[in-house]
């Protein structure tokens, strides 16, 4: 009798441990035949289609607004670079900011005449700024050592910058110390 009660047990709590188990659903997902999804064909640009998607054209209607004429910043180095940010307007408005190693430390802001602003154009022009490439050194092994130098230009419908860690070319080595002296020429008022 006693084995019987306890065979009686064991099937009471083999039988209230199965009902408290939820059946689970097994869910197959849907057989897809092996197809060769084909992929979008990506076009190839060669170099000069790199290079004339990097020179941006702009709508003629900003041509009547003041809009960005040019700007140069530098970056830090480990050293005593100058670190700033110049950026000159179609107005002659230059907002300067400097933050290490330059004279003016702070936002600075001077009134550039429109020859001023028509020099950067014609320097720009004379090197055919336009046509260098996006990144020096081309093949884009930097040395984190050293500055970029960054400029910016905008002439007639045509805006394009460079980054300049090293290895540029002459022309641009020498633009970009001519705007920087010619920015150095202006007298600037603190504005903060």
């Amino acid at each position: 009798m006693q084995r019987n009660f306890i065979t009686i047990i064991l099937l009471l709590v083999l039988l209230s441990s199965s009902c408290s188990r939820k059946a689970t659903k097994t869910v197959t997902s849907p057989v897809i035949p092996n197809k060769e999804i084909p992929k979008p064909k990506v076009p190839v640009k060669t170099d000069e289609q790199k290079e004339a998607a990097a020179v941006k054209e702009v709508p003629n209607e900003a041509l009547h607004q003041v809009y960005l004429v040019a700007s140069l910043s530098k970056t830090p180095c480990y050293g005593k670079c100058p670190v700033f940010e110049v950026r000159i307007f179609s107005d002659g408005k230059v907002e300067f900011y400097g933050r290490k190693n330059v004279n003016l430390i702070g936002k600075f802001q001077a009134q550039a005449s429109p020859q001023f602003i028509e020099q950067i154009k014609s320097e720009a022009k004379a090197i055919n700024y336009m046509k260098l490439s996006n990144t020096y050194p081309e093949n884009g092994k930097k040395i984190l050592d050293l500055p970029n130098t960054i400029s910016y230009i905008k002439l007639d419908q045509q805006e394009k910058m460079i980054r300049n860690n090293h290895h540029a070319p002459q022309r641009l080595l020498q633009f970009e110390k001519k705007l920087e002296a010619m920015i150095n020429t202006l007298s600037y008022q603190k504005i903060q």
